[in-house]
This record gives structure tokens, C-alpha cells and sequence, in this order.
């Protein structure tokens, strides 16, 4: 690990409107969207031999370490567009192969609405699938509450931490107040949940044509409602909704293991 140093990066893709990501390694591009609260956690033992393969690239979502969020209401929707942007800003959107966790899953599935002809490998950790969208978020997206609750502190974190509650009991970690650069603002946070609620995620991801390889925990809920409905899917044992913390070695070796298959 001692020549696998990360490299912390920006790129402009607006006025005044900036994403910051971490890269290590050369090769083919993997890039990797995190999930809800905090950036996706790099362990040493997850990019050790990814790195010495692929470049590795982490994208902070607007909000998230250091990208701008001016104007961005932090929906999965907003961040596909951003992703789209990002790829092309980059120069590999017809090269890269995407990976997101959880609501970096629902993102990369929206993006492929949008980009239908997207080829490359796709691989899902921890996907939504299976949530019925409770009545009280249905009223808060019918009546546009969200923003009024964000403005309140007490109302924004009470909002928060009940979100925080139903993540942990699908196997998820609580996400940190702070995150490696400075702190993820509560409407972010709010939108980020209520607009992973909204996207019709089993649907989508039946509809898209490239058809995304889906990684679960043994231990988390989603997995179960993959065996109910006989979708493909890999386990890793032992682990919950965050399998690349939890077991980042067994979780990267899973990963070169599908992407040589190619």
C-alpha cells in the first residue's frame, strides 16, 4: 500500500459549480458513487489490488467533502444529471465502468434512463429494492414540505435521524455528522432519502438495457427481497449493507472477479 496513495481532486463542470474526487492506480476507470451521509469510505484493504489493475476514482455528490451543492436540491435525479456531466468533464464517459452503494446505485440508474445506449459494466452494492414509500413521505413530496423542514434546525435533525434509524435497520451504518471535509447539510441529506424513496427502482432497473450486477451483505434486508423475486445476485458472507467496510477485501476480490469475466 505504500505506493497507493489517493489523490484528492477537482473539476469544474459550471460557474462557480465544483466536484471533488479521490484517484488512485491506472488503468481502465472505476468510478465509484457512495451512498447516503457520508462519502464512500476507502479502506486500504478494498483498493489494494483494485488500484494495481484500474484507476479508481471516488466522485463526491454535490453536498458531499468538498463539491458545490449551490443551487441543488441533492436529489438522485440532479445527481445523474452531475454524473453525466462529471463523465464527460472528464473525458471517459464512454470508457468507465460505474459501481455505486445504495443511493449511489439509484443514481448510476437513473443516469442509464437517460443514457440508454451506455455499454459498459455496471455493478450495484446494497440497491434499494422492494421499499414501499411510506404515506408521510408521499405527503411531504405532495406538499413540497421538505425545504420548510430543512430550515428548522430541530425539524431538519429529527428528520435526519429517523432516516438515519430506518437505514440502520436495513442493515446500514449511521452516517457521521461530518464527513471527511466539512458537513453534509440537512436538506441534502433530507432530498437525498425522499428522492431515493420516489425512484421506482425495481422497475427501472427491469427496463434499462444494460443490466446491472447486483452485490448484497448476507445479512442485509434487500437480499432477501432478491431471493423472493429470483434476481442474480452476489453474497458476500457475513456482511450487511456496507459490505465494502464490513468485508473490503472479500468485496474487492468479488468485484476483479466479475469485471475479468469480461
Amino acid at each position: 500500500m505504500e505506493d497507493l496513495k489517493l489523490v484528492y481532486k477537482k473539476v469544474h463542470i459550471g460557474h462557480n459549480f465544483s466536484l471533488s474526487y479521490r484517484t488512485v492506480g491506472e488503468g481502465k476507470h472505476l468510478v465509484f458513487l457512495h451512498g447516503w451521509g457520508y462519502p464512500w469510505k476507502i479502506e486500504p484493504d478494498f483498493i489494494s489490488s483494485l488500484a494495481k489493475q484500474y484507476e479508481l476514482i471516488f466522485l463526491d455528490l454535490p453536498g458531499y467533502g468538498q463539491s458545490s451543492w449551490e443551487g441543488i436540491k441533492g436529489t438522485v435525479f440532479e445527481y445523474a444529471q452531475t454524473l453525466a456531466k462529471f463523465l464527460a468533464k472528464l473525458g471517459i464517459a464512454n470508457e468507465a465502468i460505474l459501481i455505486g452503494h445504495s443511493m449511489g446505485s439509484v443514481v448510476i440508474l437513473n443516469y442509464l434512463v437517460d443514457h440508454p445506449k451506455f455499454g459498459n459494466r455496471i455493478l450495484f452494492c446494497g440497491l434499494p429494492l422492494g421499499e414501499k414509500m411510506p404515506l408521510w413521505v408521499k405527503l411531504l413530496l405532495f406538499l413540497r414540505l421538505q425545504k420548510l423542514i430543512s430550515k428548522f434546525h430541530k425539524l431538519s435533525q429529527m428528520a435526519v435521524d429517523y432516516i438515519s434509524r430506518e437505514t440502520q435497520k436495513i442493515g446500514g451504518k449511521k452516517p457521521e455528522r461530518k464527513t471527511y471535509e466539512g458537513s453534509v447539510e440537512p436538506e441534502i441529506l433530507i432530498n437525498n432519502a425522499l428522492s431515493v424513496l420516489e425512484s421506482k427502482n425495481l422497475k427501472t432497473y427491469k427496463s434499462v438495457a444494460a443490466k446491472p450486477v447486483l452485490i448484497y451483505g448476507e445479512k442485509e434486508r434487500f437480499k432477501k427481497f432478491c431471493d423472493r423475486r429470483k434476481l442474480p445476485c452476489y453474497i458476500i458472507k457475513e456482511a450487511g449493507h456496507s459490505p465494502m467496510t464490513e468485508k473490503p477485501r472479500e468485496t474487492a476480490e468479488l468485484i476483479l472477479k466479475i469485471l475479468k469475466k469480461d
